[in-house]
């Protein structure tokens, strides 16, 4: 929900809240804050912004399962590999 797309729980843990009143997953500054703040943590993880991005579309679970069965840790060679999403090459593995 919102600009940025966040599921209640990822929200949540960067600190959005959302309740019977209020949902702050559409709050375009505050979400946006939180986007950043996601990104950044993902860039950390895993030490490239294309599996960071990759990992804020698909999830980190299935980055992290799609470098590990590939052997890699590249971006560019684990989209080569059986282990990414058909139709989302370059958008999510």
């Amino acid at each position: 929900m919102g600009p940025w797309q966040f599921i209640q729980s990822t929200g949540k843990s960067y600190g959005l809240k959302t309740d019977y009143w209020r949902d702050e997953r559409q709050d375009p500054i505050k979400s946006t804050v939180a986007a950043a703040r996601y990104l950044k943590d993902l860039y950390n993880q895993f030490g490239s912004w294309s599996l960071a991005l990759a990992a804020y579309n698909a999830g980190e679970g299935k980055v992290r399962r799609a470098l590990r069965k590939s052997r890699s840790d590249n971006y560019w060679r684990v989209i080569r590999t059986r282990y990414r999403r058909r139709g989302t090459m370059y958008q999510s593995l």
